[in-house]
């Protein structure tokens, strides 16, 4: 049986809703597919590709963010180059009126030569020059208008769709497509890790064998550790957390996806003013733009963020609320802005404890919240990565399970 590219990123979303044959739409987006193409669109209820990219085999949405990180010289692995600059746009400020000129359809569909047709920076290609972050703050602005574009021009608003493919991953524009599309469901593995899951989905639906359970998503990972904190360890970490201290929290199984879910993460005091810097000096070693996210009570979110409705997978950046962003400066970007993870105790119930408790003794319902690894390494999975990690940094404390490991 062949499921096909991008039909496996968008059934790769089955376990976020109730029957995905009922779904609407899907759409995936990423580099190309099996024949080159870089982007799809799907009838959920018959599987049939219904739009594509018809007019070059290297459309792709994310080649020219592979192509800027190699102008900048930045290091690390390629596929991380869309993340490592998703933040940098919020420093420049983009020539809207230049924006505003172009031809997004079709942009929509030649996205690799419109980027190659676009006026380039004169020089090097260096964040610390203004002209080249106005430059990339500009390029973003049509980029993200592109996507949003090709939605409304392949999908009625009013439709459930899910969205998947590396592209999927950019919680900007996931931010502006979801003020239009309330219906829009994005998984957390959405990049090229969750095709299994999705190839799965369209084997069981094509010959009519029941789905897997649900139970546990998205900690779904091989990784588990049996051991659970008790409540005297959340005590103990969570007011090293209160005091500044940086804490790598290992427990039960890993997450789904490239983003810390609060299973596999380091954890800090997100008030604590330079604790981005701190956090980039000891352990992750990030490019200084880039912001970190909050991990929030779920009953609380709206009292600190422009925000209605659960964000359970860091997939939306929504704005932290203007007289809170004093009070939690180490998530609130340059913008105002926060890639936020909504947490309930139905979802993880260790990890709620541990934010209630910091909350129970900062007033604060959230910790800074960032994925068990140095920067461009794998997600710790298994207990001699997550000490691996811990002794070639400065972190301070590692809890893992019930055990508390200090400098």
């Amino acid at each position: 049986m062949f499921a096909g590219h991008h039909l496996s990123h968008v059934l790769s979303g089955w376990m976020m809703v109730d029957d995905i044959t009922k779904i609407d739409y899907g759409i995936a987006q990423d580099g190309k597919d099996d024949l080159g193409v870089s982007w799809r669109v799907f009838n959920l209820k018959t599987f049939e590709c219904i739009k594509y990219s018809q007019h070059e085999t290297l459309a792709s949405f994310g080649m020219p963010l592979n192509l800027i990180w190699k102008c900048m010289n930045l290091h690390g692995n390629p596929l991380d180059c869309g993340g490592k600059l998703m933040g940098a746009k919020s420093y420049g400020t983009p020539d809207v009126e230049f924006a505003s000129s172009q031809d997004y359809d079709f942009i929509s569909e030649n996205m690799f030569t419109a980027y190659h047709n676009m006026p380039k920076p004169v020089g090097k290609w260096d964040f610390d020059s203004k002209e080249f972050r106005d430059w990339l703050a500009t390029f973003f602005l049509i980029w993200e208008t592109a996507i949003v574009k090709l939605f409304e021009k392949c999908i009625p608003l009013e439709s459930s769709v899910i969205y998947s493919g590396g592209v999927a991953q950019n919680t900007v524009v996931n931010e502006t497509i979801c003020q239009r599309y309330p219906n829009l469901i994005i998984p957390p593995h959405c990049y090229d890790g969750g095709l299994a899951l999705g190839a799965l989905a369209f084997a069981c639906l094509t010959t009519n064998t029941p789905l897997p359970s649900k139970e546990g998503f998205p900690y779904w990972q091989s990784d588990e550790e049996i051991e659970t904190p008790s409540t005297e360890t959340i005590i103990q970490i969570a007011n090293d957390l209160a005091v500044g201290k940086i804490v790598g929290w290992y427990q039960g199984k890993g997450e789904l996806g490239p983003r810390a879910l609060g299973n596999r993460s380091i954890l800090m005091n997100p008030a604590i003013k330079n604790a981005k810097e701190i956090l980039n000096s000891k352990v992750k070693h990030r490019e200084h733009w880039r912001p970190y996210a909050p991990s929030v009570l779920e009953e609380c979110a709206s009292d600190w963020f422009d925000l209605s409705v659960p964000s359970k997978y860091m997939l939306r950046c929504v704005q932290v609320l203007t007289h809170k962003q004093s009070l939690v400066p180490a998530i609130t970007h340059i913008d105002g802005s926060s890639r936020v993870q909504t947490v309930s105790v139905e979802d993880n119930e260790i990890f709620y404890s541990l934010i209630s408790t910091f909350n129970s003794i900062t007033g604060i319902p959230m910790l800074l919240n960032t994925s068990l690894n140095d920067g461009g390494s794998p997600i710790a999975g298994s207990r001699e990565a997550a000490m691996k990690v811990f002794d070639n940094s400065d972190m301070d404390v590692l809890c893992i399970g019930n055990t508390i490991i200090r400098k």
